[in-house]
């Protein structure tokens, strides 16, 4: 049995996040299949992206990997001894937003939700007349439809025989 995301336990402590979802349900995949092949299983290996997070209009926070510390090159030993090399880049305001914009719009798929998402953020951030605050908090009231009202007397005495013969049914 395998189990990824927040109910997997592993001897690493990981964050409960997306990222460590993701990388070990293709990780259980990867493990499937090479069961099926007959051949053993590996351990899983978590590799931080880094976190990134949205905390206002043009604004965000995030921090990122060292060059030493990406994909690719975490596996050259002598990268992680120059200096500044694995250091985690720390990034914020505009910056960081716009490595936010990059980063989720690369990860959607096929390139018509990319120039959906695009579109959507470029009237939602680009222009000015559309500044009407969101409500994240609190409480928001709720939009439900209103109950017709009969018009006349026989209406509504046909509204009732018709609720009277839905009950006896």
């Amino acid at each position: 049995m395998f189990a990824a995301g927040d109910v997997a336990v592993s001897p690493q402590d990981l964050p409960q996040l997306a990222q460590p979802a993701i990388q070990g349900g293709w990780h259980a995949g990867k493990q499937i299949l090479r069961l099926i092949a007959g051949e053993p299983t590996e351990a899983f290996e978590y590799y931080d992206k880094g976190q990134l997070a949205i905390i206002g209009r043009r604004s965000a926070i995030g921090e990122l990997p060292g060059i030493a510390n990406l994909p690719v090159l975490h596996a050259i030993p002598f990268l992680r001894k120059v200096p500044g090399m694995s250091r985690v880049v720390e990034l914020t305001a505009y910056p960081a937003w716009w490595v936010w914009l990059f980063v989720h719009i690369g990860s959607l798929l096929g390139a018509r939700n990319r120039i959906t998402t695009m579109a959507g953020l470029a009237v939602r951030y680009g222009f000015r007349f559309n500044r009407k605050p969101v409500p994240i908090v609190g409480d928001v009231p709720a939009v439900r439809p209103k109950r017709a009202v009969p018009q006349s007397k026989q209406e509504a005495k046909a509204a009732a025989d018709a609720e009277r013969a839905d009950a006896d049914l």
